[in-house]
């Protein structure tokens, strides 16, 4: 028997489900945090610089804009750190570990299997969710804040954002449209997702 792919109506209200568990677990995870007064300072100094952005010139206003946004950054990266290692233990492991489901898609009942029917690797999860959930851009930010000026970091961060937005509406998009139902993230991971059935036999 042919395997029912996972329609793309299931598979965004699992990740909704997904992302609302996340961000619960990252909102109680960040009052445990010591409170970083810096954050405060920076937000107030950034909106001291727009309230006189008409009154400089748009270079002087640029690059003082990027270095308030790289210093914030900085003073966020423990919260950054925190969503990170919670997207790696959510997206990632729990679903190597129990049979490509995450909570979202086992209360959908779809999963995410290997296109050539192989056991899920780590690989293949980590490839997946570089798409799926931002940690692409995630990764890139904190791998360049401490090594890149302002400005290179600032145009670099905005780049990867773009660029991530992109991927995510070609994956929709392809998920869609496309028979088999395979995004973008899908294919570059060697992944499907499908009907959770134990019964149904995977097809290549």
């Amino acid at each position: 028997m042919k395997i029912n792919k996972a329609s793309f109506q299931k598979r965004l209200l699992a990740y909704l489900i997904d992302i609302i568990i996340v961000f619960i677990l990252v909102m109680f995870l960040e009052m445990l945090l010591p409170k970083n007064n810096n954050i405060s300072i920076l937000n107030q100094q950034f909106n001291d610089l727009n309230d006189t952005a008409g009154k400089m010139e748009l270079a002087v206003y640029f690059k003082e804009a990027t270095i308030l946004f790289r210093d914030l950054d900085k003073a966020k990266v423990m919260y950054s750190v925190l969503n990170a290692v919670l997207i790696f233990i959510y997206f990632i492991f729990i679903p190597y570990f129990f049979d490509g489901k995450t909570l979202g898609k086992k209360i959908l009942k779809i999963k995410t299997i290997r296109n050539d029917k192989e056991c899920l690797s780590l690989k293949n999860l980590v490839i997946k969710n570089m798409i799926d959930t931002g940690l692409m851009y995630m990764l890139v930010s904190l791998s360049l804040m401490y090594i890149l000026p302002s400005v290179p970091y600032f145009i670099c961060t905005f780049v990867f954002s773009i660029l991530q937005i992109c991927l995510i509406i070609i994956s929709i998009v392809m998920i869609i449209t496309r028979k088999d139902k395979r995004g973008l993230n899908d294919i570059l991971s060697g992944t499907k997702v499908i009907e959770d059935n134990d019964n149904i036999e995977v097809e290549k």
